[in-house]
């Protein structure tokens, strides 16, 4: 039996919904600012940056879940942006930071390579056009018989 002082409908469902979704958020957000610079070294000394990236993040896939979009289809522009920023890297840390010595610029260098090197399987199938398709399927053929 549904208690009467219990509010119901939609505006209490909604209620309902915002306060789990809070709830789940600063859940996340604390296991973000606590697991990430134990795995990752030098979080630990930019504590501040994974609270924003957390903030950011959270607030974006709000933003985003609105539209129906779908974002895995442009998965092959955001690689190609990656390596782009990866090779980036390299060349504007010896224009800012050659007058230091090499060893910043020649690490960065390093890590651009490291970057663009796993990604080279990536590349060839962006090339050659074999790269996978994240499509919807139709409801038609998941609800047919087999």
């Amino acid at each position: 039996m549904i208690d009467p002082s219990f509010p119901t409908g939609p505006v209490a469902a909604a209620k309902r919904d915002l306060f789990l979704v809070s709830l789940l958020f600063l859940f996340m957000e604390l296991a973000f600012i606590r697991w990430f610079p134990a795995q990752v070294l030098f979080l630990t000394f930019f504590t501040n940056t994974v609270l924003l990236a957390s903030f950011l993040g959270l607030s974006l896939g709000c933003l985003a879940a609105r539209s129906r979009r779908n974002y895995l289809s442009s998965t092959p522009v955001l690689l190609v942006i990656s390596i782009i920023a990866a090779a980036a890297v390299p060349v504007t840390a010896w224009i800012s930071y050659r007058a230091q010595g090499p060893l910043l610029p020649g690490f960065l260098t390093l890590l651009g390579l490291l970057v663009i090197v796993r990604h080279k399987s990536n590349i060839q199938r962006l090339i050659n056009g074999t790269e996978s398709r994240f499509q919807k399927k139709n409801k038609i053929q998941d609800e047919a018989p087999s």
